[in-house]
Order: C-alpha cells, then structure tokens, then sequence
C-alpha cells in the first residue's frame, strides 16, 4: 500500500488567512491521479495522511508551519474545524474508488498541540466521516506516546468501527548510540515486545525507515537487520509503510530511505498476501510485483 500526505487548507480565520499560499497548487489532481488511476492500475491500497494541518500541528517542516518550529493548530478553533472539513472532503471524494483504503487523521501531532482537543478532533472526525463513508479513520498519539498504554481504550469497538492506531516506528532517533548489534537487539527486543503489547485498536506503522546511524557495511547484516526489524512491526495487525518509496538518485550507491532500491538490492522483500483490513470483513491483496 501507499500511505500518501496531504497538506489541507483554507483562505479563511485560524492561524492566519494566508496559511493557503504555503501550498503549490494543483496537489489535488496528483491524488486524483494516484487513487483513481496509478493505484488501481498496480493493485495498491491508498491510505491517506492529513500531513499539513491547517495552522500546523507540530511545526515541524513536513507539516508546512506558517512560522517554523512554532505550532498553532490546536490554538484556534479555525484550524481544528478546517481540518475536520478536509477529512470529510477526502472521504466524500473517494468514498467509492476501489483503492482509498482510508485516512491517517492527522500525522504526528506534537509541540504545542493540546491533547485533549487532539482526542475530541478525532472523534468528531470520526463522526462526520461516518456520515458518507465506512473507510479505515487512523489516529496518531504524540510521538512520545507510542507504546501501551497510551490510547489503548480511546475509540474502542463496538461503538467505534474501523478504527486503525498508528505508531511511526523509527530505530534513528533516540537510538543514535547504538552500533548494528545494538540497533538489532532493540528490533528483536524493545520493538517486538512494544508492538506484541498494544491491546487497543488494530495497529498500524504509518512510518519506519532502515536508516539508522550503525553503518551496516555489510549488506548481508543490513538484510538480517530488515528482516528482524519487519518481524517486529509484522506483530501489528494493520501492516506497515515505509518512509518513502523512492529517492532521488537512488539508482546509485545505497540509500536505506528508498524502499523501491531495498527490494531492487535484496535487501528487503515483500510477500504477497490477504489481510484482512476492517472490522467488516473487508480483505485487501497486498501483491509482490517487480520493480
């Protein structure tokens, strides 16, 4: 599958009335293209992550702050409401395309952002989705959060459907002391037993990335590594996307940000298989193909 970001946004209230202009144009016709065409054509599934949030929820560049490093998302009422409207704009668009798997409610929220509007944020998401469309709502803790017992009874079935909890699952910061033994003793470890543990809604890793700062000359001990690392996030029910598909200038040297040169190395491989993907049943066929 494909864990896409999209930046939404307005030219009114909130933060400031020129927060809009952050943005290029056109994005919406690239994602048009992605979930109506590209998708389909190669048998992927299309979850979509709220990646800029109106006013910025962790003011941090990916999420496209009007002032860097300062977040003011959860400040005004303007901006929560903008991005519930965003949410419910994507899920009415793509409400009957084959590929939309779902939406990533909003991506990494964090710095200023006030936890108890987050959690309201996402249940009144949930609630004016559901009024056009059954698809996967994913919503994210803080980033210092992500292990039980954080959110585990937050959204529970039955009165809450098709919920994922997603968690980005990187062994780079935080672990910047860790040679290749240690970093590989923290997958088979620390992250196998954290993932092993939730109980709460099904679990997704929304992000992870082979990066790490142990050097891993050997690319036999790389491929030991992603194949323990994969083990561990494979405890998660709802699966995983990598961080990111290609980079540029990855048909050279070796870049471990560029799932597309692990799989052309050997270094990763993916099996093809049915998961099922909702709590109504729903199965998705995740294919192996070449790239």
């Amino acid at each position: 599958g494909i864990n896409a970001e999209y930046g939404g946004f307005d030219n009114s209230g909130g933060a400031s009335n020129r927060d809009w202009q952050l943005y290029a144009p056109g994005g919406l016709a690239y994602l048009d293209t992605l979930i109506r065409n590209w998708a389909v054509k190669y048998n992927i599934a299309v979850m979509v992550s709220i990646h800029a949030a109106k006013g910025s929820q962790n003011g941090q560049d990916h999420s496209a702050p009007p002032d860097p490093k300062k977040s003011y998302w959860s400040q005004y009422p303007e901006n929560i409401n903008n991005t519930i409207d965003v949410a419910e704009f994507l899920a009415k668009r793509y409400k009957n395309d084959n590929a939309f798997l779902g939406l990533g409610m909003l991506n990494e929220p964090g710095l200023t952002t006030d936890e108890a509007k987050l959690k309201q944020y996402y249940i009144d998401t949930y609630q004016r989705v559901r009024t056009h469309s059954d698809c996967i709502l994913a919503h994210m803790p803080f980033l210092w959060q992500q292990f039980a017992p954080h959110y585990e009874t937050f959204t529970p079935p039955p009165n809450f459907i098709n919920v994922w909890h997603e968690w980005h699952k990187y062994l780079l910061w935080g672990f910047e002391q860790q040679d290749e033994n240690g970093i590989r003793g923290v997958a088979r470890g620390q992250l196998t037993n954290e993932m092993k543990n939730w109980k709460g809604n099904w679990l997704f890793t929304g992000e992870w990335s082979l990066s790490t700062t142990a050097k891993f000359n050997n690319e036999a001990d790389l491929k030991a590594f992603a194949k323990e690392y994969m083990a561990a996030l494979n405890n998660g029910h709802s699966g995983w996307t990598y961080w990111s598909w290609k980079v540029s200038g990855d048909e050279n040297g070796r870049n471990t940000w560029s799932l597309r040169q692990m799989l052309r190395k050997g270094i990763m491989s993916v099996k093809s298989r049915k998961r099922e993907i909702s709590q109504g049943g729903k199965l998705i066929d995740m294919l192996s193909k070449k790239f």
